[in-house]
């Protein structure tokens, strides 16, 4: 008895979406692959290198600032969306883990998405930001949120 076209036709596009999902599975385990290749090659000490940014800045960074500082020399691999987003999910890992030990501290924005990140240090002891990094937080709120109005409206 022959095979109905119908169940031909069905077969081959499932046929079709799979072969597109492993695609997309190789491609991202491609991804990760040069990444961890690339990020043994660079040898970079993501805490170490956060927190040298964060004291070095002397002041409240928002995520995207702390990668720039990290990859300081090598700005060019933020510029593939790949490599950009595995570093990315790298330094939020890291951050996190600072933020979870309670040596950096995590706020977030309203309508920002992302964080703006500091010493746990730089507050007093009722969990207030000190009077003279809380001129520079109050800045980057600011310069986050008309950042984003320019985005919206363009």
């Amino acid at each position: 008895m022959p095979i109905p076209p119908e169940v031909i036709s069905q077969l081959e596009a499932e046929r079709r979406l799979l072969e597109d999902e492993v695609f997309r599975k190789q491609s991202r385990i491609k991804e990760i692959t040069e990444f961890i290749n690339h990020s043994k090659k660079l040898n970079i000490n993501w805490s170490e290198k956060a927190m040298n940014c964060l004291r070095g800045a002397d002041e409240p960074l928002s995520t995207d600032e702390i990668l720039r500082c990290v990859m300081r020399g090598d700005l060019a691999e933020l510029e593939d969306y790949g490599r950009r987003r595995n570093y990315v999910m790298k330094l939020s890992l890291v951050l996190n883990r600072l933020f979870t030990k309670n040596i950096v501290v995590r706020k977030s924005i309203e309508g920002y998405k992302g964080f703006i990140y500091y010493l746990a240090e730089w507050e007093n002891e009722d969990g207030t930001l000190k009077p003279e990094k809380l001129y520079y937080y109050n800045l980057k709120v600011e310069k986050l949120k008309i950042e984003k109005q320019r985005t919206e409206y363009a």
